[in-house]
This record gives structure tokens, C-alpha cells and sequence, in this order.
């Protein structure tokens, strides 16, 4: 790690004196990469989430660091619930048979743009973008989920992540609406979840999680 790597470190984590926390490092692989639209590409594993956990004790220390933030927008979000029964369990790669235990162990995910799921591209028509994601897995277990635009983090609700915990039996889902005004003629848009308590949580199969990248073009 560079020395400004550890001095991003120890401002923005400026917290209580000597007490343990959960750190989470997710790079992405490969991230100029943008499919080719003539040839209908995918990225591939190119946009894959490289994850690292560290537990780490904070130390005081004086520091002049101002928050800065490159968000490319802020925009309004609605998180609510919806009972499992009401959605379609192949949506989240479940085979219901082979895996008895998805409502209590794990997560799982699905991501739509207008009512599709959407796997690596997306034509914009219209004036806005409905994006709606939805996970549901272990009861009781908080995130925090970031959405990019080009690899830059989108404000929601004027904070820089949503906030929500699953709950049993139950589906969380996070809608909103986006410009198109605010997505150049390409670009890419993914979001990527984290628990808040990673290591409490590792031997549930439950970790950071990262949408597919989807090409967004007009």
C-alpha cells in the first residue's frame, strides 16, 4: 500500500479510538474496459469485483481531511417489502428442490432496468430509467448497497449508499428512477452491496456483492 492509500486510510477512518472494525476493499477488474455494441459483447469477467476483508483497529489521530464526493447525481429512492411468494425464484439462479435453505442462509440478488432483468446491455428510449433491485437471503443481516455510473457513485437520497437489512420470508427492494440526461451515450452502471459485519457473516455465504456491469448507450 502506497503512502496515499494509508493516508486515505486513516482519515476516513477516523472513528473510536482503539476499537475493532470490519474493512472491506472491492476493486474492480479491468474497469476501462467497454464492450464492443456491433459485435454484441459482454464483459465477461472483465468488471469482476475483487474483494478483500481486513479487521483492523483504529487509532486516533489529527487529520484536515474534508469529505470530497465526484457523485455524478442525487436522486430519490424508495426501500420497501414484498412477501417471497410474489417473485420468481429462477429471477435469483434458485432452484427451489435443489436449495432448501435459500430463505435462511446466503443472499441472492436480481437487478431490473424497466421491469428486465438485464444482463450486459441496455438501449435508452426514454427520459428516465427505472431501476429497481431486489435481494432478499439470512434474516437480519445489514447492508449497504452504492450504485456507479462509470465507476463513480451515484448519491441516493443525499447519502452515498441505501441502507437496508433483510428481513424473514420477505423480499427488500430499492427503486428508483434515473435521468438519462445524467448517462453519457455509453456508459456503464452496476451497484455493489456489502455487509455490514462481513466477518460475522463469512461462514453463511454471505460477503460483497457486485451487480453485472451493464452498458447503458443511446
Amino acid at each position: 500500500m502506497n503512502r496515499k492509500s494509508q493516508k486515505f486510510l486513516y482519515n476516513c477512518l477516523y472513528l473510536d479510538d482503539g476499537k475493532e472494525y470490519s474493512l472491506d476493499i472491492v476493486s474492480i477488474y479491468y474497469p476501462s474496459y467497454e464492450p464492443d455494441m456491433m459485435k454484441d459483447e459482454s464483459y465477461g469477467i472483465c468488471h469482476s469485483a475483487l474483494a478483500s476483508n481486513y479487521s483492523i483497529i483504529c487509532q486516533t489521530k489529527e487529520t484536515d481531511y474534508v469529505e470530497k464526493s465526484n457523485s455524478q447525481a442525487s436522486i430519490s429512492s424508495v426501500c420497501s417489502y414484498k412477501p417471497i411468494s410474489d417473485i420468481e425464484l429462477n429471477n435469483f439462479g434458485i432452484d427451489e428442490i435443489a436449495n432448501e435453505n435459500f430463505t435462511t442462509e446466503g443472499v441472492y440478488f436480481a437487478s431490473y432496468i424497466d421491469e428486465m432483468l438485464v444482463y450486459d446491455n441496455y438501449n435508452i428510449l426514454e427520459d428516465q430509467i427505472h431501476i429497481t433491485h431486489e435481494f432478499f437471503g439470512k434474516p437480519g443481516v445489514e447492508y449497504e448497497t452504492t450504485f456507479f455510473i462509470d465507476h463513480e457513485p451515484i448519491k441516493v437520497n443525499s447519502e452515498m449508499s441505501v441502507q437496508h437489512v433483510t428481513r424473514e420470508n420477505q423480499v427488500c427492494v430499492i427503486d428508483f428512477y434515473l435521468d438519462a440526461e445524467i448517462v453519457e451515450d455509453r456508459s456503464t452502471f452496476y451497484s455493489i452491496t456489502v455487509p455490514k459485519k462481513t466477518f460475522e457473516y463469512l461462514d453463511h455465504d454471505i460477503g460483497i456483492y457486485k451487480t453485472n456491469s451493464v452498458l447503458l448507450y443511446k
